[in-house]
C-alpha cells in the first residue's frame, strides 16, 4: 500500500477494535513510513553544504502553483533565515513572535 500515515483513520480504527471488546488498545506508528519522510542520507561537510544538498534533493516534491525550481530554492531560504532568528536583547517574547509572524507572513505572501 502506499501513502501518509496520515490517511489512516485511527479513530474508525480504534472504534472497531473497541467494537470487538478490546481492554485497551495502542497505536505505534514507527514502522510506518512515506515517500516525504524516507531516511535521508548525507555526506560530510559542512552545515552549509548539507543543507543545500537537502534542498535539492527534496526540490519540488511538493507542488506550489506558479514555483519553480530556483524560486522554491529561494522560498526555502528565506524560510530557513527567518525560522532561525533570534530574540533581540531587550526584545518580549509577544514582540518577537510578532515580528516572527510578520517576517514570515511576507514569505509566504499572506
Amino acid at each position: 500500500m502506499s501513502g501518509k500515515p496520515s490517511d489512516i483513520n485511527f479513530k474508525e480504527v480504534f472504534e472497531q477494535i473497541y467494537e470487538k471488546s478490546a481492554y485497551f488498545v495502542m497505536k505505534n506508528t514507527s514502522k510506518l513510513i512515506s515517500k516525504e519522510f524516507e531516511e535521508v542520507k548525507t555526506e560530510t561537510g559542512s552545515v552549509d553544504n548539507i543543507e543545500e544538498n537537502l534542498i535539492k534533493e527534496h526540490l519540488q516534491q511538493i507542488k506550489v502553483h506558479g514555483m519553480d525550481a530556483e524560486k522554491e530554492i529561494m522560498f526555502v531560504h528565506s524560510l530557513m533565515h527567518s525560522l532561525s532568528a533570534e530574540r533581540y536583547e531587550g526584545e518580549t517574547v509577544t514582540v518577537f513572535e510578532n515580528r516572527l509572524k510578520d517576517e514570515i507572513d511576507k514569505i509566504l505572501e499572506l
